[in-house]
């Protein structure tokens, strides 16, 4: 194991660890299953480190190996015949305190297509931009714009009388 690897893997994860489990969190639905996410995402920034290219910041790099693990994951046959239901209040949190209205809304994310589930958990809950977004799923900044823009399209009928209407300022999403 390369010492300068597990040094900058260290120091990737004393700075965003905390961000990149709420993100395997809300992504898996189980604080467990995120944790074991987490540290094998840990491993794999250290036994892959040689090949990140620094095309981007390498904690973009990491939530990519992120989400892979977490597809990962939910692909597996035991997965898909877990009901993981944890209580929304069990996860993580997220930077900012939420509302109860902003559970709904996390709510309606998750039942998204992993797409467009994926370009709005990166977008809002963990604050990048289209740049980052775009390295972290490996797809154009194009497509990144219209997994939004189709995300909150299809999250608008849903939050429709409720969300939009307790907080306006907020009704782009």
């Amino acid at each position: 194991m390369n010492a300068s690897a597990q040094a900058a893997a260290e120091e990737l994860f004393r700075a965003h660890g905390t961000r990149l489990l709420r993100l395997a969190a809300l992504y898996l639905g189980d604080t467990a299953l995120a944790e074991d996410a987490v540290q094998e995402t840990y491993l794999k920034v250290i036994k892959g480190y040689g090949k990140f290219q620094g095309q981007g910041d390498i904690s973009t790099w990491a939530t990519r190996i992120l989400i892979n693990t977490c597809k990962d994951i939910r692909r597996t046959g035991w997965f898909k015949r877990l009901l993981l239901s944890q209580p929304l209040h069990t996860l993580p949190e997220p930077a900012a305190p939420m509302t109860h209205s902003d559970h709904s809304v996390v709510e309606a994310v998750m039942a998204l297509p992993a797409k467009y589930r994926e370009a709005l958990l990166l977008h809002y809950w963990q604050g990048m931009d289209a740049r980052q977004i775009s390295l972290s799923l490996g797809i154009s900044e194009n497509a990144v714009y219209t997994r939004l823009s189709r995300g909150r399209g299809m999250l608008k009928p849903i939050l429709k009388g409720g969300y939009e209407d307790e907080q306006p300022h907020q009704a782009s999403l």
